[in-house]
């Protein structure tokens, strides 16, 4: 008898499990997408590392250290030294276009200098050192297109 209350409760146990599969599943599969946003993101900085491009590298190495994946903690680890050495990496290609950009500047060859500077820059943005400096090389450069005309 369909109808009996034993059968009935058969049912709707049987219906609660697979539902509770179905969530147990949605789940488990948005863990394994955050796990793989993680991996990509992680990727991404490494990536930009082996292309040159250090201070985008940072950048992306700084945002997926400070994002909680899960099941990142070892990756979480070798980033954070990647960081470290990266950021070691940055600071003297910057002091190497900085000393550029200056001794450039001291045999009169502003254009040159400015090129250098701006590459400190854009290699890192926030450096105030190689901003001014650039900023210098600009009055430079003016003063020596000035001359000209």
């Amino acid at each position: 008898d369909p109808e009996h209350h034993l059968i009935v409760e058969m049912i709707h146990s049987a219906q609660m499990h697979a539902e509770e599969r179905k969530l147990l599943d949605s789940q488990r599969q948005a863990q394994n997408a955050k796990i793989k946003k993680g991996q990509a993101h992680y990727n991404k900085a490494r990536a930009l590392q082996k292309s040159g491009k250090l201070g985008l590298a940072v950048t992306e190495y700084e945002r997926y250290i400070n994002t909680p994946y899960p099941f990142s903690d070892e990756s979480k680890t070798i980033a954070k030294r990647d960081l470290a050495s990266l950021k070691k990496e940055l600071k003297s290609q910057i002091e190497q276009l900085l000393e550029q950009c200056k001794s450039l500047a001291s045999k009169g060859l502003y254009k040159e200098a400015h090129a250098a500077c701006s590459k400190a820059v854009s290699d890192d943005p926030s450096n105030e050192t190689a901003k001014e400096t650039r900023a210098r090389m600009e009055a430079g450069l003016k003063r020596e297109l000035k001359s000209i005309y």
